[in-house]
């Protein structure tokens, strides 16, 4: 359990640091790729999370 939570904070960390990478390499500032990078982002970590917790 501590260890599921303590991968929904880094991935929840990690996913609004994705959003942000992507914005910070667009000039235009905040448009459409930080949204993308934000669900990109949400939908990848919870698979990363299941498969590390089945090993």
């Amino acid at each position: 359990m501590i260890e599921a939570l303590l991968f929904y904070i880094v991935g929840t960390v990690g996913t609004f640091l994705f959003g942000t990478v992507i914005v910070d390499t667009t000039a235009d500032g905040v448009d459409k790729h930080a949204y993308y990078g934000v669900i990109i982002g949400a939908l990848l970590w919870p698979i990363i999370v299941l498969y590390s917790l089945k090993i």
